[in-house]
């Protein structure tokens, strides 16, 4: 008998474990150094999912977080924010003071750290309202980026940061946003709790490869708005940016839900406008507008005046900007 049993029990073991959901995946290059993915998998959980890949070091691309203009760049949806900006992709960014009645002037300002340019001009603020640990992805000049979360200033880890001293180059972050609570991966290894973690519901992340070079903006689908995505829980998000494509060693989680927002330079989408389209299916039914956005600008021919494609310079007393090639 053992000998018949044997041969059978792996057999038998199979057809009884769960049968992983089949991912079919595609991508195209939107431009040099610009790519766009999408996978969809069906199974008991299906899941829909639209992200954007960069390579931050090449010289025409540039990132644009959303400015202090009002009503242009935040306080609006992420396919306006993106025609106001000239991006080629966008997300959404951060969490945002909402309602309107308990929020006053500060109605869909975003909760956490929003530079552009340069300028801060929303800070990280620590109290208990938002968390002593918002997180937040903040870029230099030269894009270099780097995702974690603010401590006190008198921390011993503060002491080289951004935030500690930001008019200190190249310290100094020319863009930066808010995101969730807790960052969702820290130096490889994933992290442990998050808002909502064990809701099913869409989400928005964006994260960093290992090399620093490489950044994922990823957005899941969910609430049935694509035919029946589920969404996901955090730490299934963790799982999905920790593995293939986006192989991701940090990884922050940005503002979810009907926020939720990929917008890509393409022809086809949920909605389209000005040769930009929202890729996934918000679950509101439409866009929302939210506090602030990340984007991705590009320069097909690199302006004149940039000695410096990614960088600041100085002739006399005036200091030049330029980023991805594009003049600022």
């Amino acid at each position: 008998m053992r000998c018949l049993l044997l041969p059978v029990l792996p057999v038998l073991l199979l057809l009884l474990l769960p049968c992983r959901a089949h991912a079919v995946d595609t991508q195209r290059e939107v431009r040099p150094g610009v790519t766009y993915f999408e996978r969809t998998t069906g199974g008991a959980r299906p899941q829909h999912i639209f992200a954007v890949g960069v390579d931050l070091s090449h010289p025409n691309v540039g990132l644009q977080a959303s400015a202090d203009a009002r009503y242009s760049q935040w306080d609006v949806n992420t396919l306006t924010f993106a025609e106001n900006t000239g991006s080629i992709a966008a997300i959404n960014a951060d969490w945002s003071c909402i309602p309107a009645g308990s929020c006053g002037d500060m109605f869909h300002r975003p909760l956490g750290l929003a530079v552009s340019g340069g300028s801060e001009w929303n800070p990280h603020r620590e109290n208990e309202d938002i968390g002593l640990t918002w997180g937040y992805l903040g870029c230099t000049i030269g894009k270099r980026c780097d995702i974690g979360w603010p401590r006190a200033l008198s921390h011993p880890e503060m002491l080289f940061s951004p935030l500690h001293n930001p008019t200190v180059a190249p310290l100094r972050y020319h863009n930066a946003v808010g995101g969730n609570g807790m960052v969702l991966i820290d130096n490889g290894v994933p992290a442990t709790g998050c808002f909502d973690s064990g809701t099913d519901t869409p989400r928005s992340a964006v994260c960093l490869q290992a090399d620093g070079i490489h950044m994922w903006m990823v957005v899941v689908d969910g609430r049935g708005t694509n035919d029946g995505d589920t969404g996901m829980t955090c730490d299934e998000t963790r799982d999905m940016l920790l593995g293939a494509p986006f192989n991701c060693f940090d990884a922050l989680m940005l503002d979810g839900g009907g926020s939720s927002t990929l917008v890509v330079e393409d022809t086809a989408g949920s909605t389209c406008r000005s040769g930009l389209c929202i890729k996934n299916n918000p679950s509101d039914g439409a866009p929302r507008t939210v506090g602030n956005h990340l984007g991705i600008i590009y320069s097909d021919t690199l302006d004149a005046q940039c000695v410096k494609t990614n960088g600041r310079w100085c002739t006399g007393s005036v200091i030049h900007t330029c980023q991805g090639g594009r003049y600022q």
